[in-house]
């Protein structure tokens, strides 16, 4: 693996923000429908992409409430926690120790203004060459960004690090190798089964890519 730049998912790889993601789809599906509240595990088997097909998932309705609705609605409820969560554990250690012999650049689907902000609040925003976001509340567009990005580069010498398998789906379709992290917005049966590196935490996979990078 020449590897020289690692991309980076940010919300369920670098931030820790499963729980609010919850908390916020859970209080949307009490004030539409005064449903009960769906477990983490549950939510963890559900979330997926498009989103549009998550919402149908967690019982929302488009006939009763637009999509469009439901979208604006829980980025609303999610947007005010936003600032709650925390980066997943030894994230910030891992950027430190390794920045030395990589590139970081985050992939989102969120705002990169929001991301932007957020970085800086965390105090981390100096690890990442880039931020590679996406202006569409209703997460269209990430690969076509991450696309643009690209072009003309030399796709062996990137890596993608995500927690979902649209994360490895983009790294398909881009053409970049692709490692996933369990504890994140999906659940950890569902990343085996996809065939794809599953790691614990990302410690375990900067360990597994510094042996790699030994044999070479």
């Amino acid at each position: 693996m020449m590897l020289k730049t690692i991309l980076w998912d940010f919300n369920g790889t670098l931030l820790d923000d499963v729980n609010i993601s919850l908390s916020a789809v859970n209080d949307l599906r009490r004030i539409l429908y005064n449903y009960k509240g769906l477990s983490l595990d549950e939510y963890r088997q559900i979330f997926t992409f498009p989103v549009s097909d998550y919402y149908l998932k967690a019982g929302f309705d488009f006939q009763r409430h637009s999509f469009e609705k439901v979208g604006k609605m829980w980025v609303e409820l999610y947007e005010s926690r936003f600032f709650n969560a925390a980066l997943r554990r030894d994230i910030e250690v891992i950027l430190k120790k390794y920045r030395v012999y990589f590139d970081f650049v985050i992939l989102t689907a969120s705002k990169s203004e929001k991301v932007l902000k957020q970085l800086e609040e965390l105090k981390i925003r100096h690890y990442f060459k880039d931020v590679i976001g996406n202006d569409d509340i209703y997460a269209y567009g990430k690969y076509a960004r991450a696309h643009a990005y690209l072009k003309d580069k030399d796709r062996s010498e990137y890596l993608l690090i995500g927690d979902t398998l649209h994360d490895l789906e983009i790294g398909q379709r881009l053409g970049v190798e692709t490692f996933l992290l369990k504890g994140g917005h999906q659940d950890e049966g569902r990343l085996l089964k996809s065939g794809a590196k599953v790691f614990a935490d990302a410690d375990a996979i900067m360990a597994f890519i510094m042996s790699e990078k030994s044999l070479q």
